[in-house]
């Protein structure tokens, strides 16, 4: 018995007699479904809030910029694609893929050229209405989005 075992584990190891390993499946399900993703998108970001003080006057602390993101590949821990933001902010970032966690997509932003611009977490979305939502977030600071965004595919 012990020596059908030992031949059942080293055909495992050797030639993949078990099949598709756990650890294969989950990547290869999250590059399925995230194909909706794939693509590049378009559209305003709003970072800040709007808070409102006496006499009901609307006060913005609100900075928009315009982005796009390119999103070539979902592989975890593997380049996605990039970003670029434009409009009063002129900054380009790389995007890492860290994973999929429900129905949102983690990337990893590191700034590659520009200034007064930060690395940051980002999370998308897609929305019911086929765009995508986005969120991003400054790395080190606390859970809150500081900055967001619906982007539209651009064709």
């Amino acid at each position: 018995m012990p020596r059908i075992l030992w031949i059942v584990i080293a055909c495992s190891v050797l030639f993949g007699c078990a099949g598709n390993t756990s650890l294969d499946a989950p990547v290869r399900q999250a590059e399925n479904v995230a194909s909706k993703i794939i693509g590049t998108w378009v559209g305003p970001v709003t970072e800040g809030r709007r808070t409102t003080y006496n006499f009901d006057r609307d006060q913005a602390d609100v900075f928009e910029i315009q982005m796009e993101m390119k999103i070539k590949h979902l592989e975890p821990g593997e380049y996605a694609g990039k970003t670029t933001y434009s409009g009063g902010l002129n900054c380009g970032a790389l995007n890492t893929f860290r994973e999929k966690k429900g129905d949102l997509y983690v990337f990893n932003e590191t700034i590659i050229s520009g200034r007064g611009c930060a690395n940051a977490r980002v999370e998308v979305h897609e929305t019911n209405d086929g765009k995508l939502g986005w969120e991003w977030f400054r790395v080190g600071r606390d859970g809150n989005p500081a900055a967001s965004a619906t982007l539209n595919r651009r064709n």
